[in-house]
Order: structure tokens, then C-alpha cells, then sequence
């Protein structure tokens, strides 16, 4: 309004001339950045989902301007991509149907949501007293485990860790697939593996109870026909699961 109808927008807010003058001169400087500030905040959402955005082909650029619109901006850029993780979720579950092989899409976009909740989560400087790393050795079958904060367990229709582009998805079948999600002890990038429905089971009830089940117990409340310390010491000595000494 300052600068289609700058009188009228003077008069009803009884602005002096030099007032006008220098909101003027304010909303001009104004309409020349939003553009530049719009465009950093999109590429920002581009860097972080490439896979959904990509597989959306002509339909990315519409639901990023649509979240664009209806979101304002926040002032934390980890609380905008968790943000539009939950829109890309939702709006692709929306157009699924119309979209060819929707469904997938879909997965993709609740996969990159993982991850990138995974790769927000703040881990502490150093391990606490409670959740100490130690090594098998030190650890015995009553051990208490603590899953690491970062940790994530997610059940897809298909195994879509290799989905990069749009010429993946022909050739996938459906293969329903347990993936754990963590970030690395070495330098914080997430990695994803396949697990089984076992190993899932095993680590939810260590996120559900943290300090209060071992190997022996999961094995008595999973009915496990194998011993599951084999999973666990792999996942121990990836950073995943930590035990306390004994």
C-alpha cells in the first residue's frame, strides 16, 4: 500500500511528509529483498527433502510455494525443515492417487522426515554417567541398555534406501522393511539400516524403558528362538546401544 497508494496510506495513519518519505523508502528497499529472502528459504527446504521434490517433478515447486504462503518463516531453520517434513507428508499422502506410483512417494517423504528428525536431534558433548559406552567385554547378559537419543525405528512398505530418482521407482516391489535410523558417532551423519522385525522389537523396548531391560530380559518378552546379543553388540559397537558397566 506504502508504495501503490503512498497518500492515502499517509493520510490514514496521519503521517508527516518525512515519515512518508522514509517508509517509503523503506517499503521499496523491502519489495527488492523479499524475493531474495523467499528464494533462500525455498532452496533451503530443496537442499534438505531432494528425493520427495524430485520425484514430484512439475508438482515440487507448487507445494513449496504453497507452504511458502501458508507458513511464515521461523527463525530456527532445524524447526522449518521439521515443519515442512510434516507438510510434505501430508501433501503427498493428499495427491497420491493422481500421482504415479503415489504410494511410494509417499514413503520417500516419510523417510526423509526421519532422517531429518534423526539428524536434528542434539546429542550430548559427551556420554552421561547413565549411558557410559563400554565395550562387550564389560557387559554381561543382565547389562541395563539405553538407546541412543537419536535413534529411530521405521516400518516402510518398501525398502526405499536406494530410491534416488524417478527412474528407481519402476522396478521396486513392495518388501516391507523395518530401518533403523541413527546418527554416527564419527561425525553425526545419519545412517539408515535394514533390520529385522526382531531387532526392531528389541530396540523399542529399550527406547520404551530405557535402563530397565538387558539381552536376557528381551529375549524372554520378544519369545526370541536365538540369542539376540550378536544384534545387540553390533548395534552397541556402532554407537546405537549403550550398556552399563557391571
Amino acid at each position: 500500500m506504502m508504495l501503490d497508494a503512498s497518500e492515502r496510506f499517509a493520510g490514514h495513519f496521519d503521517l508527516t511528509a518525512p515519515e512518508a518519505e522514509a517508509l517509503t523508502h523503506i517499503a521499496g528497499e523491502l519489495a527488492e529483498l523479499l524475493p531474495s529472502f523467499v528464494h533462500k528459504r525455498e532452496r533451503g527446504l530443496w537442499h534438505t527433502f531432494p528425493i520427495t521434490l524430485s520425484l514430484l517433478r512439475d508438482e515440487a515447486c507448487a507445494v513449496v510455494e504453497d507452504y511458502s504462503d501458508a507458513c511464515a518463516p521461523l527463525t530456527s531453520a532445524t524447526a522449518e525443515n521439521l515443519r515442512f517434513a510434516d507438510f510434505l507428508v501430508a501433501r503427498t499422502r493428499d495427491m497420491a492417487d493422481r500421482l504415479l506410483h503415489g504410494q511410494i512417494i509417499v514413503e520417500i517423504a516419510r523417510f526423509e522426515r526421519v532422517r531429518c528428525r534423526v539428524f536434528c536431534t542434539e546429542r550430548p558433548l559427551r556420554p552421561g554417567a547413565d549411558e557410559d559406552c563400554c565395550d562387550l567385554c564389560q557387559i554381561n547378559r543382565g547389562s541395563p541398555l539405553w538407546l541412543d537419543r537419536s535413534a529411530a525405528v521405521e516400518r516402510f512398505g518398501w525398502d526405499i534406501r536406494a530410491v534416488r530418482s524417478p527412474h528407481s521407482l519402476p522396478g521396486l516391489r513392495p518388501d516391507p522393511a523395518c530401518l533403523l535410523f541413527f546418527q554416527r558417532v564419527a561425525d553425526g551423519e545419519v545412517e539408515v539400516m535394514r533390520i529385522t522385525d526382531e531387532w526392531a522389537g528389541a530396540i523399542e523396548l529399550i527406547a520404551c524403558k530405557p535402563g530397565e531391560m538387558s539381552t536376557a530380559k528381551i529375549e524372554r518378552l520378544i519369545g526370541s528362538t536365538a540369542p539376540v546379543d550378536a544384534a545387540l553388540g553390533k548395534l552397541l559397537r556402532r554407537g546405537v546401544i549403550k550398556a552399563a558397566r557391571q
